[in-house]
């Protein structure tokens, strides 16, 4: 596997993935997630490997999102990022299938509306103020409203009759 901010080794069916960014306290990139993605699709297609263990070179595991972009790290159009179909959104949270399916008929359609959520808010004039006011050390100044500003793509369910 060729790898630039990960490391990935197999020893004793333990496979242990590195951050590899220490002198930047390994703070996420898109390309780490990528790489993070295929190291755990070697793990996962590699019959040998028990366990995976996860952990950062240096002195701190992550740092969390790479800032270097300023403002603009979060957008997609800023970005050299693939279309929505073949994008990943590198992350999130654990919760249970109720809430993470909200009305969808599938698991992959939850997750294609979390995704378009995540692009469209990362273009967004409160992320880049939430990066920039984190940056400059000031509180931020948010200005979206859910009553105007939500994305083209909502609603995105089709309105079910009351019963």
């Amino acid at each position: 596997m060729d790898t630039h901010d990960i490391r990935y080794a197999v020893e004793d069916r333990i496979a242990t993935v590195t951050l590899n960014r220490p002198g930047k306290l390994n703070a996420f990139t898109r390309r780490m997630r990528d790489e993070l993605i295929s190291a755990f699709a070697a793990a996962d297609a590699d019959d040998g490997v028990r366990v995976v263990i996860v952990t950062g070179a240096g002195r701190a595991f992550c740092a969390g999102a790479d800032l270097s972009a300023g403002a603009g790290t979060f957008d997609s159009a800023k970005r050299d990022d693939a279309g929505l179909e073949d994008g990943r959104d590198g992350g999130g949270r654990v919760f249970g299938a109720d809430e993470a399916l909200a009305g969808a008929d599938h698991p992959m359609e939850a997750h294609k509306v979390d995704s378009r959520g995540i692009l469209a808010m990362g273009a967004s004039p409160d992320v880049r103020e939430g990066v920039a006011a984190f940056m400059e050390k000031r509180a931020p100044r948010f200005g979206m409203k859910p009553s105007s500003d939500m994305p083209s793509f909502y609603p995105w369910w089709e309105e079910r009759p009351f019963k």
